[in-house]
C-alpha cells in the first residue's frame, strides 16, 4: 500500500471494505445505493437465491460491465440498471495478461472482432474515473494503454517486477514468492509443520443428508457452457448425486424425482443420479444448489456452507 500511495500520489482509504456476503447483507438492509459490477454473476454466485434477489433489488441503481448476459441482469434489478457490453479478453485490441492457477503470468494478444461497437473494460473504467475524479492527481487516460498498467503493477506489487517489460521481452513468468521449488520453509528447522485436525461430527437430524455443491467439467464459475458433465458421465444439471445404498433405503431408484428441502429453500423434482459418494452425503451442481444454502458464514473464512448444508429428501414420483 505504501508503494501504491507513493507511485500514485494519493492516500489509500483506511476503513475496512466489505466482502461479497457483507455487500449482500448491506444491500438487503438498504445501506447501498449504487453498485458498479464488473463481470461475474453476483446473483447466481451467492447463496439463498430469494434473499440475494431481494438484496440486489434494494440497490436502486446498478451499472454492469459484462461480456454476456446472465441471471444477474434479470433478477434483483432494482429501480434502474445500465448494462454496458464490454470486450472479452480475446477481443481486446491490445495485449492483456492473465494469471494461471499455477501462479504463471501469461500474455494474450487478443484481436478477434465479435462486435464492432464494444469497448474495453479498461477504456470505460478510465473514462468513469476521469469523469468523477478528474485527471489532476492521476491522469487516468494513460491507463487506456495496457502497457502503462503493467508498468505500474511491476513497480508496485512484489513478485510482478518482470511484467513491466513483458511487452518488449514477451517473457512470460512465474510470480515470485508463491511457489516453492525446494522443501525449505520459514520455520525454525526449515521443515514444514503439519497438524492433525480432528474432523467434527455432522450434527444433522435423523433422516437428513449433508449436501455439497459442485461444479461440472462443462462450466467455469457460474458460466455453464454445456449441460453434460463429461468427467462424471452425467448428462444434465438438475440432479442430486446420491449413494446407491441411500437411494435404496428411501425406496427409490435411478432417475426418480425428489424434492430437496433445507431451512433456506427448496429444489423441486430433482432427478436422482447414483454416484460414488459417501453414505449420508449428496451433491448438487453450483449454482443451482444455491437455493438450499444459507447466508450464514463461517467466522474465519467468511464463506457460506457451500460444502456442508443439511437437507431433507422427499420423493415426488418414480419412473
Amino acid at each position: 500500500m505504501k508503494k501504491l500511495e507513493k507511485q500514485m500520489k494519493f492516500t489509500v482509504p483506511q476503513t475496512n471494505g466489505l466482502d461479497t456476503m457483507g455487500c449482500i447483507e448491506s444491500s438487503y438492509e438498504g445501506a447501498i445505493d449504487f453498485a458498479f459490477l464488473m463481470g461475474g454473476n453476483l446473483y447466481a454466485a451467492t447463496p439463498d437465491s430469494q434473499y440475494s434477489e431481494q438484496a440486489l433489488s434494494n440497490v436502486p441503481f446498478k451499472v454492469f460491465l459484462t461480456t454476456t448476459l446472465n441471471q444477474s441482469h434479470f433478477f434483483g434489478i432494482g429501480e434502474e440498471t445500465i448494462i454496458l457490453p464490454v470486450a472479452a479478453r480475446d477481443e481486446e485490441k491490445q495485449p492483456t495478461t492473465q494469471e494461471s492457477m499455477f501462479n504463471f503470468l501469461r500474455m494474450s494478444d487478443g484481436g478477434i472482432v465479435r462486435l464492432n461497437n464494444v469497448r474495453s473494460e479498461i477504456d470505460i473504467i478510465a473514462d468513469i474515473a476521469a469523469g468523477t475524479m478528474g485527471n489532476d492527481k492521476i491522469d487516468f487516460s494513460t491507463f487506456k494503454n495496457h502497457a502503462n498498467i503493467r508498468d505500474a503493477i511491476g513497480q508496485i506489487i512484489p513478485g510482478f517486477e518482470k511484467i513491466k517489460d513483458i511487452d518488449r521481452t514477451k517473457d512470460e513468468f512465474q510470480i515470485g514468492n508463491r511457489t516453492f521449488h525446494k522443501p525449505e520453509f520459514a520455520t525454525v528447522d526449515g521443515n514444514a509443520i503439519f497438524k492433525i485436525i480432528k474432523i467434527p461430527q455432522a450434527k444433522g437430524k435423523n433422516g437428513q443428508f449433508k449436501m455439497t455443491s459442485i461444479r461440472s467439467e462443462g462450466q467455469f464459475n457460474t458460466i455453464v457452457y454445456e449441460e453434460a458433465d463429461t468427467f462424471r458421465n452425467i448428462n444434465e444439471r438438475w440432479v442430486v448425486l446420491m449413494n446407491e445404498s441411500d437411494i435404496q433405503k428411501l425406496g427409490l431408484g435411478q432417475g426418480d424425482r425428489v424434492d430437496l428441502h433445507s431451512a433456506t429453500g427448496k429444489m423441486e423434482a430433482v432427478k436422482i443420479q447414483s454416484f460414488d459418494i459417501a453414505e449420508g452425503n449428496v451433491a448438487t451442481f453450483f449454482p443451482e444448489g444455491n437455493k438450499l444454502i444459507s447466508t450464514v458464514i463461517d467466522e474465519r473464512s467468511k464463506t457460506p456452507s457451500f460444502k456442508s448444508t443439511a437437507i431433507n429428501i422427499t420423493p415426488v414420483y418414480s419412473n
